[in-house]
């Protein structure tokens, strides 16, 4: 299970990187990296909102919310771009859930969980490499017993440090004067 934070941070800053132009629109839409979560509030987290329908409609939403103000703009078509974020944002949060217990992602097609889960090891003696794949597929009521979520680990922890000083230190660098 991922927490809140790194919902957020792995597909924000993928998405700055290749897409540098798109900075303001993919920190306006960021939020709907964690929106899904919502459905935790309601003690039933990890139900529809996991789902691909959630992410379709999200996107649909998106392009045509976007296109009706780009058309009152003048512009033509501006919806694809912030569909496509959010299409990202919302499959991206799938894809860090896809761990146990799973998610209903072919919801309402099927009412079961689906969970893959990926172990990679090494030896550092012999050098040698080895993986355990475990995929499964559950009653979508599984999802209601594991209520416990972390909202904050080591790893997010972390990774919003590193982050932070990634962020300061280009910040400072960029204000510094080039000398030849």
């Amino acid at each position: 299970m991922v927490e809140p934070i790194l919902h957020y941070l792995i597909p924000t800053l993928m998405l700055l990187a290749f897409f540098p132009r798109k900075k303001k629109l993919i920190l306006l839409l960021s939020p709907l990296s964690v929106i899904m979560d919502v459905d935790f509030l309601l003690r039933l987290h990890r139900w529809v909102l996991h789902s691909m329908a959630t992410a379709v409609f999200a996107s649909v939403a998106a392009y045509a919310v976007a296109n009706a103000l780009g058309v009152k703009a003048g512009k033509k078509d501006a919806g694809t771009a912030p569909a496509l974020i959010v299409l990202f944002f919302v499959t991206s949060h799938l894809l860090l859930d896809v761990g146990s217990p799973g998610i209903p992602v072919l919801w309402p097609l099927s009412n079961s969980l689906y969970s893959i889960q990926l172990k990679f090891y090494t030896d550092p003696r012999t050098f040698s490499f080895t993986q355990d794949v475990v995929a499964s597929v559950s009653p979508l009521e599984k999802a209601l017993e594991s209520q416990k979520t972390p909202y904050l680990t080591n790893t997010g922890a972390v990774s919003a440090i590193l982050v932070g000083l990634i962020l300061a230190a280009r910040n400072i660098l960029a204000r510094r004067p080039i000398r030849r």
